[in-house]
């Protein structure tokens, strides 16, 4: 597959772009591919990178859930006070 007619290719090259004018020392890199599998592949990195990076994907998991049921979250919180 020619990588400039995948459907990501603009938005990797746009990311790709920013994070060279960041002078990365380290880079991570994680693709879900067909079937649930993901692959990873890194560049000069130790396990303690791999726990930062991890830590990282966590926290922004975590957040897009509190966002994606904030309107739940409050609810249950005025619920709560009115008990």
């Amino acid at each position: 597959m020619d990588i400039r007619e995948a459907p990501y290719a603009q938005w990797l090259e746009k990311t790709l772009r920013g994070i060279v004018e960041m002078q990365p020392e380290r880079l991570c890199l994680c693709a879900m591919l067909p079937g649930g599998e993901v692959a990873t592949c890194y560049y000069q990195c130790d396990a303690r990178d791999l726990a930062l990076f991890a830590h990282n994907i966590y926290s922004d998991a975590m957040l897009e859930v509190i966002r994606n049921n904030r309107d739940l979250l409050r609810d249950d919180d005025e619920e709560a006070e009115d008990e």
